[in-house]
């Protein structure tokens, strides 16, 4: 079933057979029941329909944004009890150390298992790369904070000033062969808008970089290790 869903966000149909006497005590004794009572609520919408013998199937899509993110948030809750259950040590090693081709290897590795819809939207990776760091423990991870000249995509942080941050900015490319380039313009936007700047205030004197592009379930990933002043 969350396959099917999983579908239905990305802009699939599903096509079902309807049974009309589903009542409330019987939506939880076969999928099938669970899936006609989201029709018959307004869940889900008919796209088509048809007869096989006497029995009415029906093609079901999503209606409208506001239900896709119900489903959109309830994938998101399969995500974070699947992220739980993993050893990500290899993930956080490559990326605490500054190890970028473990980083990448292991991001490239939970994007293609744990992830089998997209909608190919930086907002999408995003709420990707903070599940999996939700597990990280000793380490603060903040989100679209205001730092330097904009916004920083995430910064993980240990209260050990002697660790040095990881501040992540993600690019999406229109095409595989972009990838490097993606890479290249998250670094240069980290750069340029001094997301680290206050970074030395606090006691910290170096800050690992990491520019992500992606594309689809294709990740590349650059760093760069600065030394704060």
């Amino acid at each position: 079933m969350q396959a099917e869903i999983e579908a239905l966000v990305s802009g699939e149909t599903i096509e079902k057979k309807v049974h009309e006497e589903i009542t409330y005590e019987d939506i939880y004794d076969t999928k099938d029941n669970l899936w006609n009572f989201l029709f018959f609520t307004g869940y889900l919408k008919q796209t088509g329909k048809k007869m096989i013998e006497d029995d009415i199937y029906v093609e079901l899509a999503v209606p409208n944004r506001e239900v896709r993110l119900i489903y959109r948030n309830q994938i998101e809750n399969w995500f974070r009890d699947e992220i739980k259950q993993q050893d990500l040590s290899l993930l956080y090693d490559g990326m605490l150390s500054g190890k970028p081709d473990i980083f990448q290897k292991e991001l490239e590795k939970q994007l293609h298992r744990t992830i089998s819809y997209m909608d190919n939207g930086e907002s999408f990776y995003h709420g990707f790369l903070l599940g999996l760091a939700a597990n990280l423990k000793d380490y603060v991870v903040k989100s679209n904070r205001e730092a330097g000249l904009g916004r920083y995509d995430i910064l993980i942080r240990s209260l050990d000033v002697s660790v040095p941050p990881v501040m992540i900015e993600l690019k999406i490319a229109d095409r595989y062969s972009e990838l490097n380039k993606a890479c290249d313009r998250a670094l240069e936007q980290i750069e340029n808008l001094k997301y680290y700047a206050d970074l030395p205030e606090e006691g910290y004197t170096q800050v690992i970089c990491y520019g992500i592009g992606l594309f689809k379930k294709q990740l590349r990933v650059k760093m760069e290790r600065k030394i704060l002043e």
